[in-house]
């Protein structure tokens, strides 16, 4: 048990780099399927498309504090952000505990984040890109 206790530090560091990459994992589910830059535009509200301010973009947290709406026109935004947010986290985590610090738990993240998108997508448009596979 002191050994978990121990490791504290990494999984709330691999909770919140799963957390940030499971934000830009959204970007993917969303822009791939529709040949969108993953990189350019910035994030914005797809009914009103003003662009996501920095700290409305805080991974799960920022969700909450909006109560899941765009600050400007109010309309609601898809639980599914801070929903693979979280799993990515959750993932990382696990990851960790199963592999320890090491380099297998690079290679697990990126296998597990990479299956996340290509499962996502596939549930929403019924393809995996080649650009994923």
């Amino acid at each position: 048990m002191s050994f978990l206790l121990a490791w504290w530090p990494a999984w709330v560091l691999s909770g919140v780099v799963g957390a940030i990459l499971g934000s830009f994992l959204n970007v993917c589910i969303h822009r791939i399927p529709k040949n969108i830059s993953v990189i350019t535009p910035p994030s914005a509200c797809p009914k009103c498309d003003t662009r996501i301010n920095f700290y409305d973009n805080v991974p799960v947290l920022g969700w909450i504090w909006l109560g899941g709406k765009c600050r400007n026109c109010r309309a609601p935004i898809s639980v599914r952000y801070p929903v693979v947010e979280a799993v990515n986290a959750g993932m990382y985590i696990f990851l960790l505990w199963r592999f320890g610090i090491s380099w297998e738990v690079l290679a697990a993240c990126y296998f597990a984040s990479t299956l996340l998108v290509v499962t996502l997508i596939d549930l929403d448009a019924r393809i995996i890109p080649d650009s994923i596979s």
